[in-house]
């Protein structure tokens, strides 16, 4: 006897404007630039957040991560200048992403008027970088008296692939970066 067996499969998808691995390094990226600044004055305080110099991708995500760190020091957010003890402005530097394509292999040649050979990758890295440049300054509401220093916070995070003959990718292959990197 003969049996034929059938099989179906339906798949969707759907890409978002920015990749999860965008919105994910630039996040990861605030979030430590963030950690390296001490929320602890904000304690016991009311305080407004003042976002007018912010401008950057993910606005609302910096925002909302410098008012979490304000409540877990024991601050609370004031909706306006005036029910707040101290205002605390925030900017950016920069928030986004860099990213790097290369290859060790042969590019591709055009022959005139004949043909061109194929482009060949023996060894393919790919990087994205997410970054993340904030500043702070916090101010007495009604003096406005400046409080501590103040300043700005980097940090950075990273997707590191490899490609190897067009196979991967691969990431933090140790071995080839330090090839790469002669």
């Amino acid at each position: 006897g003969i049996v034929f067996v059938v099989g179906c499969t339906s798949t969707t998808s759907s890409n978002t404007a920015r990749t999860a691995t965008e919105q994910m390094l630039v996040s990861n990226a605030v979030d430590q630039s963030l950690s390296k600044v001490d929320f602890q004055a904000f304690g016991g305080r009311k305080v407004f957040v003042e976002e007018k110099y912010l401008d950057c991708t993910d606005k609302s995500y910096v925002v909302s991560s410098v008012r979490h760190r304000v409540l877990m020091q024991g601050g609370q957010i004031a909706g306006k200048p005036e029910e707040a003890d101290l205002i605390l402005e925030v900017r950016s530097g920069a928030v986004g992403t860099n990213s790097s394509n290369s290859f060790l292999g042969i590019p591709q040649i055009q022959i005139p008027g004949m043909f061109s050979t194929p482009e060949i990758k023996l060894i393919n890295p790919v990087n994205q970088t997410g970054m993340a440049k904030i500043g702070l300054v916090a101010f007495d509401a009604k003096t406005h008296q400046v409080l501590g220093d103040g300043g700005m916070s980097l940090a950075k995070s990273a997707d590191n692939n490899w490609y190897v003959f067009g196979i991967g990718p691969w990431q933090n292959v140790w071995l080839l970066r330090d090839l790469w990197h002669f």
